[in-house]
Order: structure tokens, then sequence, then C-alpha cells
């Protein structure tokens, strides 16, 4: 009796498990929150995060993994396990074989369907990989036709096979998930770039104000409010008529008309002396040359 409990514990804990963790999913509504959130969610981290539980939870996996493209591959940047038993293995690097895979074909990878195709190199390549990290499947995260990352998905917590209505919803949240990880990390670099460019205006001695396309000012740095005498959380976001009439003068100009202009010498006071400045307007243009605001050094 002593040696036969651990066998009989084993072989009903396999049995149970294909019906204790069989459940139904609304697909729908999975579809309809998933959506929502990712929409709405700009921090790359919480993302993620989101999107490995979502898929966990929905196809009742072992574990997800989502890895990302880096400059040195495609690294792994979050992982979710739902049964610590899991052989399911996220190493660092996804394997170049079946990242080729995908950007080659642009669609999943399912282990057993893979199996069951000819085994040409690749194929044999690709598949060897997934069995030995046990990867079910592995859905491509595409923008704009590039492959920017993927998601692997462990086996189900039952046993069961993935289903075509599986497979149907995993392929919807992945060409979602693609567009909202893009927009995540270019807003995660505009964020970057604002930092950079503020830290540099913030330290050069000259008196920078830049206003946008409706005369609203947008950056006031420190020089600027030691040669005015304005404090800059009083400026910023206001209007033109909030800075000195010589700058929002000539900043105006420079809106109106798109002209670069140079002013040698012009009297700006900060309230208690009034000193000689030399001030250049410049203006602010997008890539197709429409002017999106401008600037002034002095």
């Amino acid at each position: 009796v002593a040696l036969l409990i651990p066998l009989t514990r084993d072989v009903a804990g396999k049995l149970l498990d294909r019906y204790v963790y069989r459940t139904k999913t609304n697909y729908r509504r999975t579809v309809l929150e998933a959506s929502r959130a990712l929409t709405r969610v700009l921090d790359l981290n919480k993302l993620l995060a989101f999107l490995t539980n979502t898929l966990a939870v929905s196809t009742q996996s072992e574990a997800v993994a989502v890895y990302l493209r880096k400059d040195d591959g495609f690294r792994c940047a979050s992982v979710e396990r739902r049964y610590a038993g899991t052989r399911f293995e996220p190493q660092a690097h996804a394997p170049a074989a079946v990242v080729n895979y995908l950007v080659k074909t642009k669609d999943l990878a399912v282990a057993e369907e893979l199996e069951r195709e000819k085994m040409t190199g690749e194929i044999r390549d690709v598949h060897g990989e997934m069995t030995r990290l046990d990867w079910a499947l592995v859905l491509p995260l595409l923008f704009e036709d590039s492959l920017i990352g993927l998601i692997a998905v462990g086996p189900k917590l039952s046993g069961d096979a993935f289903y075509p209505d599986d497979l149907d919803l995993l392929m919807t949240l992945a060409n979602q998930a693609g567009i909202a990880i893009k927009n995540a990390q270019l807003y995660a670099e505009v964020v970057l770039a604002n930092e950079y460019i503020e830290n540099i205006v913030a330290t050069i001695e000259s008196g920078v104000i830049a206003i946008n396309a409706t005369d609203q000012v947008t950056i006031f740095n420190r020089a600027a409010a030691q040669l005015t005498g304005l404090e800059p959380a009083a400026v910023r976001g206001r209007q033109l008529n909030a800075l000195p009439p010589e700058v929002a003068t000539a900043l105006e100009s420079t809106l109106g008309d798109g002209q670069s202009r140079t002013q040698p010498e012009i009297a700006l006071s900060d309230g208690t002396a009034t000193r000689p400045v030399i001030c250049t307007t410049s203006p602010l243009r997008d890539p197709t040359g429409g002017i999106l605001g401008a600037v002034a050094v002095f």
C-alpha cells in the first residue's frame, strides 16, 4: 500500500486535472476587455503584465512569455507562470530558429501541427526548440508587417490541445497587442526625448522660450526666468501675452510668416534692471514643412 500510494496519487491527479482545469472561455468578453486595456495603457511594463496574464488565464495554459526585439535579439520582457511544476522555459533570448520562422511566415507556429508537417531542416529546428522549451505555440507580434516581438504559450493545464477557437482568440489578441506595444514603445521614446531636450535647455546659459501653433508657451528655461524676472510655473502653458512684449512680438511674427529673425539689441527688463540682449527667433516645422510653433533664443 505504501508503494502504491504515490503512483495512484499521480495517476489520479493527471486524470482529474483534465477536468478540473477544463473551463469554457468567454471569447467575446475576453477580446472586448483586452481591447479596452490595450488601447488605454501606455506604460510598457503594465501592458506586458496585463497581456501575459490575460493570455494565460483565457487559455488556461501553464505559462506565457513575451519577447521583444532589442539590439541583441529578441529578449524576454515578461513571464506569467500559473503552474509551479511546468517545464515551460522562458530563456533570456528567443531561439533564432523560431524567430526566423516567424519573420518568414508572419503566422503562429503550433508544435503539434509542425510535427505533422513534412520535416524539412527548418521545421525540424523550430519544432525541436519548441519541444525543448515546452512551448505549445508561438505567436508573432507584428507592426506594419514587421516582427517586433513574439509570444510563447505553454501547454494547457488540462492537457487538451489548442482548439481553433483558442487560436483565433490568441491571434486576435496578438494582432492588437503588436500595435499597443509599439505605441507604448514610441510613447516611452517621446518621453525620454522630451526629458533629454528639457535637460539640455535647462542647463544652457541663454534664455530659451518656445511656443506651439496656438501661441501657448511650451518651453521656458531657467535662464529665461532670470533674464525676464518671470516664474516658469506662471508662464508655461500660458498665452503669448504672459511674455515680455519684445519677445512675444518677435515670436508672433515668426509664427505668422515662418521667417527667422534676429534682433541685435532689445531692451529686456527683469523688473529691477534693464539689459540689452540679442534675440533670435526661428520657426519649428514638422517633416512636411508645416509650422508647429516658434522658438526664441536670447
